[in-house]
């Protein structure tokens, strides 16, 4: 069963990159990109296919991504939460800090986004396909 992986981030370029980079790490995923964090909150209201993983932009405009996990956190009485990767571009010590500290999420990754920080997501490392077998053109 594949993985489903949503990616939040308002660069589009990005969204191709990481698309990229998921295939390239033989992981058996569907993502699913959204421009902005409101229209991945809303989906996540309406949408029995929730993600397994999220990857989150944390500047965004309209709601970056702080905000977004506010309102996320708000979602658990739901059910289940999929774990919160940041992708940010952000170095700054205290974004960091504030994503440790946060509930949501799993993990801080640097833009780009690079195989090995991929594969060592905790969740998406168990659905990396044993053999990887993809082809250049995707």
């Amino acid at each position: 069963m594949s993985a489903k992986i949503w990616l939040i981030d308002d660069d589009p370029i990005n969204h191709l990159i990481c698309s990229s980079m998921i295939s390239k790490a033989g992981l058996d995923a569907e993502v699913k990109s959204f421009d902005s964090a409101i229209e991945a909150l809303a989906c996540l209201q309406q949408s029995d296919n929730q993600p397994d993983q999220i990857l989150l932009d944390l500047n965004m405009p309209g709601m970056d991504g702080w905000e977004f996990l506010t309102h996320y956190q708000r979602l658990k009485i739901q059910g289940r939460l999929a774990p919160v990767t940041i992708l940010s571009s952000s170095i700054n010590p205290e974004d960091i800090e504030r994503a440790r500290q946060h509930p949501a999420v799993n993990s801080y990754l640097v833009k780009p986004l690079q195989i090995e920080a991929l594969k060592a997501l905790p969740y998406l490392n168990s659905q990396v396909k044993s053999e990887i077998n993809y082809s250049c053109a995707a």
